[in-house]
């Protein structure tokens, strides 16, 4: 398989590498403000944000208002409507009432923000009423948003006019959408294509198709592809294909693999199969994603073809090299990542030779940030093929898992991946094996073994999982207690009472008494 990419020049490769930066603009999906944890708001006391809400400054009340929407607590709603009641009076902190309205998202606001929507002078309290109908939704709101999206001028309320309609995949808020899409202001264009999207309508693929074919400006181009990604209708196939053909744009292709991605009929499944051969690398990564979501058995052998190509990439590179060629084995590493866990959802039956590949060692120097960068894609990578080796089922895939390389490896986490994965093989002597690993020295190697014993329907390992009641590590004996209950182990049932009564853990405890009950079951 041609791999362009990864094996011309080491200097195309970095910079097709630094393009798989562009993977970050996933987040495009999430809509509206994206704040941050809110931690500093909601660890403030409910009642100390209610009295401030009634302090003589408006700056407190505006504050208040803002961290009670941020916070989210029901039991502040009356008290934020009372405020508006009694004629609230700093246009700020009316704003900021109706936002946080929006944000606690009980229905019984709508009238209020339908009212104010209507009656409100200031524009920025009006442009929050019209987000927090968007934020509940409620289609006693969806009039109000679309007449008042008819007769306003401004343009911050414009604005929070056509996102609050984003929330309604109604015929009306679509038609409304579309007449904002017509309006001269650049922005106000880019957020109503991406309203479209949000209302995930059918009806809204048309008028974005069109928009698709008559845009030039990046900017709302990738609006237009993004918009489309978020409906997945089928009729956006053939004009993505011919985007990702024509376009010159490597942002605006790598949205598209992405929207191909998000059909679920099929049909984009050879156009991500040729990204494989001809994405850069950002896109090649999005293909692999798209591809295993999308299940195609089509995709099978060119996934495994590509790992293939990328497995020679990452045996060609030594590690006295990873200083100079560093982008490029972790743009190879993070390929291999993802080729693996696309095989191991498309067909592991199929992948022996990537399994094998993926879970070999391969260790980096851990002295600087670089270097535990590279060990910690090398391991996830291993724990995807180790995983895969399992329901590979193959008796040479057992072998592996059984093998020195695997034991020996210094990684408990491994370890425990590959005790999983011997169960899962179902190979006859798998239970012998599994018996010696309730010794590993690493309690997470021991409470896997414990909790897949159970698992096997296996009667002698009962003896196994007593002796792990004792286990210095509670989530060990919680394990093993559930384990023994699914094997029925009635002769067990003592141990685990004493473990239900007296284990210093409260899990154990808990698991214990329930363990206690589906041992009484005829």
């Amino acid at each position: 398989m041609n791999v362009a990419a990864l094996s011309e020049t080491r200097r195309a490769s970095l910079t097709q590498c630094r393009l798989a930066a562009t993977l970050l603009f996933l987040g495009v999906f999430l809509a509206g403000p994206v704040w941050p944890n809110g931690w500093e708001h909601r660890a403030i006391p409910l009642s100390v944000l209610l009295r401030a809400l009634q302090s003589e400054d408006p700056a407190y009340r505006a504050r208040a208002a803002l961290s009670l929407g941020i916070k989210r607590d029901p039991r502040a709603l009356s008290d934020l409507v009372s405020r508006l009641a009694r004629g609230e009076s700093e246009p700020a902190v009316r704003a900021n009432i109706y936002r946080a309205l929006g944000r606690i998202g009980e229905s019984s606001a709508a009238e209020t923000l339908v009212r104010a929507l209507k009656d409100e002078q200031y524009p920025e309290a009006r442009a929050q009423a019209a987000l927090a109908l968007g934020d509940l939704a409620d289609m006693r709101g969806l009039d109000a948003l679309v007449v008042a999206l008819s007769a306003e001028k401004d343009a911050r309320v414009i604005a929070g006019l056509v996102s609050a309609l984003g929330a309604f995949s109604d015929s009306r808020a679509v038609k409304a959408l579309v007449t904002a899409l017509k309006a001269g202001d650049p922005e106000i264009k880019r957020q109503a294509i991406q309203a479209l999207g949000r209302t995930g309508s059918a009806e809204a693929v048309k008028p974005l198709l069109t928009a698709l074919a008559q845009l030039s400006g990046e900017r709302h181009l990738i609006a237009a592809i993004d918009a489309l990604a978020m409906i997945g209708d089928p009729r956006s196939r053939a004009p993505l294909e011919d985007l990702l053909i024509n376009s010159q744009a490597e942002s605006v292709r790598t949205h598209v693999v992405v929207a191909l991605g998000a059909i679920r009929d099929g049909s984009t499944v050879p156009a991500l199969i040729g990204l494989l051969d001809t994405g850069s690398l950002g896109q090649r990564y999005l293909a692999l994603v798209a591809l295993a979501d999308l299940g195609d058995p089509k995709a099978v052998q060119p996934v495994t073809e590509f790992y293939r190509s990328i497995a020679q990439q990452l045996d060609s590179i030594g590690p006295a090299e990873t200083g100079d060629v560093m982008d490029l084995l972790v743009a190879a590493l993070r390929l291999q990542g993802a080729a693996l866990r696309a095989l191991l959802q498309l067909d592991p039956g199929s992948a022996l030779y990537a399994f094998l590949h993926g879970a070999k060692h391969r260790a980096f120097s851990k002295d600087s940030a670089a270097g535990l960068r590279l060990n910690v894609l090398v391991y996830q990578a291993r724990r995807l093929a180790v995983s895969g080796l399992g329901y590979e089922g193959s008796r040479i895939a057992f072998d592996a898992l059984t093998s020195a390389a695997i034991w020996d490896d210094p990684d408990p986490a491994i370890r425990a991946v590959a005790t999983r994965a011997v169960a899962v093989s179902g190979q006859p002597d798998a239970i012998d094996f599994l018996l010696k690993r309730i010794a590993d020295p690493q309690p997470e190697v021991r409470w896997t073994a414990a909790s897949v014993l159970g698992r096997l329907t296996e009667g002698r390992a009962e003896d196994a999982l007593r002796l792990l009641l004792t286990d210095v590590h509670s989530e060990v004996r919680r394990q093993a207690v559930l384990s023994l209950a699914y094997l029925n182990a009635l002769g067990a049932r003592a141990d685990i009472t004493r473990l239900a009564e007296t284990d210093p853990a409260a899990r154990v405890r808990i698991t214990a008494g329930e363990a206690l009950k589906m041992l009484s079951i005829p």
